[in-house]
């Protein structure tokens, strides 16, 4: 794992391509969706995506099979089935622009999630299989192209990576400097730096030390940072956190919160003090300080 992220860093600082053949034409006429406008989260690419003929906005993610909201297909009467034993799932045709994927995607039913933004579908492998799938962050956009007729960018030399092989996870907040291309059917990921604004710009920091899980309308502790201003503020894992500040914890979501697609919670504005009521009635003041 420490020799990966060590050739992706060294591809960061010294691997500067030349822009002109980055940015040229990456496929054959009629084989790539062009560039569709992206939005990028703390740790979500929200994508728009014709599901079954209806327009939504899907998350991105790779390395997991594709999920799609239950209320969505209960809106949009698409059937769901489930073999025995196995999960519930419904049989989706996806668009990316003009670019199809060629056979029905098998997404796992999930329960309906308030995520903020919303999306219904979290689309995942089956994507990145079908396509070579080019994210150009410092632009926010994003292209795919049939990997028969993907031209590789010159100038960039490409990491060979086994799908299978994972010893871990580079987030967004090293990724999200970059402009990515994932040719899975080779085994290739080009790593592009985008400009110098973005590759040196300062590492969003977690400064509660407090990592929760949503239950419902509240959030359980699931792990408390030796040394943060958590752990000082006396939380321990299984405490339930039904208020901040008075109010409830949906309402404080997209403003001093960030929200992650499995839940968790995290501070990240300095120095301000929160109030956490707990369900057994206590109370947690917590100020938010640097700690790592």
């Amino acid at each position: 794992m420490k020799k990966a992220i060590t050739l992706i860093l060294v591809t960061l600082i010294a691997g500067q391509a030349k822009p002109q053949s980055v940015d040229g034409s990456s496929a054959k006429s009629g084989s790539s969706s062009g560039w569709i406008p992206i939005q990028v989260t703390t740790n979500r690419v929200l994508v728009p995506v014709v599901i079954n003929g209806h327009p939504v906005t899907a998350n991105l993610v790779n390395g997991i099979t594709s999920q799609i909201d239950k209320g969505f297909i209960d809106n949009n009467n698409i059937l769901a089935t489930n073999a025995s034993g196995q999960q519930l799932q419904a049989s989706l045709t996806l668009q990316f622009a003009d670019m199809t994927v060629s056979q029905p995607v098998n997404a796992v039913v999930y329960g309906h999630q308030n995520s903020n933004p919303p999306v219904d579908l979290i689309a995942g492998d089956e994507v990145f299989k079908e396509f070579v799938v080019d994210i150009d962050f410092p632009n926010r956009r994003i292209a795919f192209y049939r990997p028969d007729s993907f031209i590789p960018p010159t100038g960039v030399t490409p990491l060979v990576f086994k799908q299978e092989e994972v010893a871990g996870h580079i987030g967004l907040g090293l990724l999200s400097r970059c402009r990515l291309i994932f040719d899975y059917s080779r085994d290739r990921l080009y790593i592009i730096p985008g400009p110098r604004s973005a590759v040196n710009a300062p590492f969003p920091k977690d400064r509660s030390g407090l990592v929760m899980k949503k239950v419902q309308d509240d959030y359980v502790v699931r792990y408390v940072c030796p040394g943060s201003p958590a752990m000082k503020a006396g939380f321990q894992v299984g405490d339930t956190v039904i208020q901040v500040n008075n109010q409830s914890m949906p309402a404080l979501l997209g403003t001093a919160w960030q929200t992650a697609a499995w839940g968790n919670v995290h501070l990240t504005d300095l120095g301000t003090t929160y109030i956490f009521t707990l369900k057994d009635k206590s109370v947690r003041k917590l100020t938010t300080a640097e700690y790592f």
